[in-house]
């Protein structure tokens, strides 16, 4: 898979901060949270920011994964092998691997 480009999980907490939105309806019941978008499979949910932080920080591999389709490009893979694929979009040219 060449379109896979292993990054620091520093790189990619600064990523998932820089990608998160704020939900400001206040009608809705997460009012306020900063939230990110995930697929796993072909299952979406919002995870709140901080619930994405703990996995990076606890991950086996962290990368950009370019051929990801609508734009969730930064995978986090676990101990377990389980890849989750966040509403992240990679820079446009590689940068240099650091992971």
């Amino acid at each position: 898979m060449t379109n896979i480009e292993k990054i620091t999980k520093e790189t990619a907490i600064e990523a998932v901060r820089a990608a998160a939105f704020e939900v400001t309806d206040e009608e809705r019941s997460d009012y306020g949270r900063k939230l990110i978008h995930c697929f796993t499979g072909f299952l979406g949910a919002d995870w709140d920011l901080e619930e994405v932080e703990r996995e990076i920080q606890r991950a086996q591999v962290v990368a950009w994964n370019r051929g990801r389709l609508f734009g969730h490009q930064l995978a986090v893979q676990d101990a377990d092998g389980k890849v989750w694929s966040f509403d992240v979009k990679a820079p446009e040219s590689p940068a240099e691997v650091k992971a």
